[in-house]
């Protein structure tokens, strides 16, 4: 879980069990790179200029908010985006 403000935080390669939260503005999570950083769970992006890269996520991404940014991932599950400007 991540939340708050202005966090960089780095995953790395292996498999997380659970649901991965992002919350807040402008935080920035950081894989390994895709097939290397597993989130077994969900994916939970919200608030506002957050940033996920170079993970694999096998559940559900819900990203919302505004002007957060999922490129560079794997989304293997159901992917919903709500929210102004979100990248997938």
């Amino acid at each position: 879980m991540v939340t708050g403000n202005d966090k960089t935080i780095r995953l790395p390669e292996g498999t997380c069990t659970g649901d991965l939260l992002i919350t807040g503005n402008d935080n920035q999570v950081l894989g390994a790179g895709k097939g290397k950083s597993i989130v077994s769970g969900n994916l939970m992006l919200t608030g506002n200029h957050n940033q996920l890269h170079g993970v694999t996520v096998k559940g559900t991404s819900n990203i919302s908010g505004n002007e957060n940014d999922a490129t560079d991932n794997e989304l293997v599950g159901q992917v919903v985006v709500t929210g102004n400007g979100n990248k997938r």
